[in-house]
């Protein structure tokens, strides 16, 4: 998911500083490897957790539609 990538490197976030700002923000059990196989596409990122992304990064839910 190439708009997550470009996210996070917008906010200077690493995956891992990303990881835990949305574990504590939004009570998650997110790990490193997920978030690394969703910009990776080796994992699909469910709707709930589109949800969370998009609240985290102040977009609409359809950025992370591809």
């Amino acid at each position: 998911m190439k708009i997550l990538i470009e996210l996070r490197e917008k906010y200077n976030l690493s995956i891992s500083k990303l990881v835990v700002n949305l574990n504590n923000n939004y009570g998650k059990d997110f790990r490193i490897c997920q978030i690394w196989d969703w910009e990776n596409g080796y994992r699909n990122v469910s709707e709930n957790e589109i949800a969370i992304l998009a609240d985290y990064f102040k977009v609409s839910k359809q950025t992370f539609n591809v």
